[in-house]
């Protein structure tokens, strides 16, 4: 009988001991502020941990977390010889948004200066490089890697609105280094993200045109801690899509993991509630002059 409850009891201490190995505690350790911007670009290894393990805590794929990572590595090494400011702690700004321009053309000078030949990630590749397990698509389409010109010598869509919106995406992933995926994963991230027409005027038809679209080709996310936010405009001819990022949800906080383009940095940023990042989110799109938009956090729109 002794014996019967000490194996219980070995059992139960290593049943309750079975929970997530990286339990972030990035949340008691920093405090945002209910107004402005709480962000890190990741510039020095002990905030890339705890950007880690907060990532790895909400489900996000370790090797493909790592990778990135790496990625931010060359980033920000490249960055340390130009005269760009990479925030290496978690720092509290006054504003609401970043001015991303600023490290646009140091990067850019850097990463032809060295002759590398391939261009860093963007928003989109990233975000759905980490989130790629947690979405599929029963209807997905094929991407089509060719250039088709008219009589005019012009590029001719033919009926297919928005594949070339990402054939220079497609064509940098061939040669990336990094950034490996199937046949079938490039499908999806061309199903996803590739625009529509629409003649959307509100936020409700976007939302309404957007999920028509993705219900059309079958898209279903799973739930979970991670999440993929996606910001859409529309400007009554069409829907695109103009950013995306991974949300972190981890001891009842929230983290979000972005690139804007592929001379910009990474940003990993700290919000309090949904709202925040909507909010985030709009200001951040507002300054680049975008203001027929809508965020969506999978196939929801954010609160």
């Amino acid at each position: 009988m002794k014996r019967a409850i000490a194996f219980i009891l070995v059992l139960l201490f290593v049943l309750c001991g079975c929970g997530n190995p990286y339990d972030s505690d990035i949340l008691n350790k920093y405090t945002k502020l209910d107004s402005g911007l709480l962000y890190t670009n990741l510039a020095n290894d002990e905030v890339q941990e705890e950007v880690r393990e907060a990532l790895l805590g909400a489900g996000a794929d370790e090797t493909a977390v790592d990778e990135i990572l790496g990625l931010i590595e060359h980033y920000n090494d490249l960055a340390k010889e130009s005269p760009m400011l990479l925030l290496s702690d978690f720092t509290q700004t006054d504003t609401n948004f970043v001015d991303f321009s600023v490290y646009y053309y140091p990067a850019e000078e850097k990463w032809f200066e060295y002759e590398i030949p391939y261009y860093d990630i963007n928003c989109h590749i990233t975000a759905f490089h980490l989130f790629r397990q947690y979405v599929s698509a029963k209807n997905p389409l094929p991407v089509v890697m060719e250039y088709v010109y008219d009589d005019n010598n012009e590029l001719d869509v033919g009926g297919d609105f928005g594949r070339y919106f990402f054939i220079i995406e497609f064509e940098n992933i061939q040669k990336h280094p990094v950034i490996d995926w199937t046949q079938d994963e490039m499908d999806l991230f061309y199903t996803i993200y590739k625009p529509t027409l629409s003649d959307s005027s509100t936020e409700e038809e976007a939302y309404k045109a957007l999920t028509t679209m993705w219900k059309e080709r079958g898209i279903s996310f799973k739930k979970g801690n991670l999440s993929l936010i996606t910001v859409w405009h529309w400007n009554g001819t069409d829907l695109g899509v103009l950013h995306s990022a991974v949300l972190a949800e981890y001891n009842g906080g929230l983290l979000l993991f972005e690139k804007v383009n592929p001379w910009s940095h990474y940003q990993a940023s700290i919000f309090n509630n949904t709202a925040e990042v909507k909010k985030y989110m709009l200001d951040q799109m507002d300054s680049y002059g975008h203001d027929t938009i809508i965020v969506m956090r999978n196939d929801k729109l954010m609160e």
